[in-house]
């Protein structure tokens, strides 16, 4: 990749194989996508993390893509941070969730990170 062009400069703008390698491996985590937090429990899934969520924990979620219908219904209060490296030591990325969340019971709230809904 370059860091920088000139104006008008277009052989720059298109991403060679490498590249696309390089960030697909600083962006993907080997091991599981959500977890609990302060626990060593983790899940592929966001509804499994929320299914397994005592009143009052939270959820950690990844910076990734989920594909998945997320149903929050049970009578508890859950915090979520999304937007997570591969180590959950910083949550500034984008984690996306495309399918529907519905609310049911209990409540969701979304502590810190991103969290985009398609």
């Amino acid at each position: 990749m370059y860091g920088s062009a000139s104006a008008g400069e277009i052989k720059k703008q298109t991403l060679d194989q490498d590249d696309i390698d390089g960030v697909t491996h600083l962006y993907t985590c080997p091991n599981l996508q959500s977890r609990i937090e302060g626990t060593t429990d983790e899940y592929d899934f966001i509804q499994d993390a929320y299914d397994n969520t005592a009143s009052m924990e939270t959820m950690q979620i990844q910076a990734t893509l989920f594909i998945e219908n997320l149903l929050i219904d049970i009578n508890k209060s859950v915090y979520l941070k999304a937007g997570y490296d591969c180590d959950y030591l910083n949550n500034i990325l984008l984690t996306t969730l495309v399918g529907n969340m519905t609310i049911t019971n209990g409540t969701l709230t979304i502590q810190s990170g991103m969290l985009e809904l398609q």
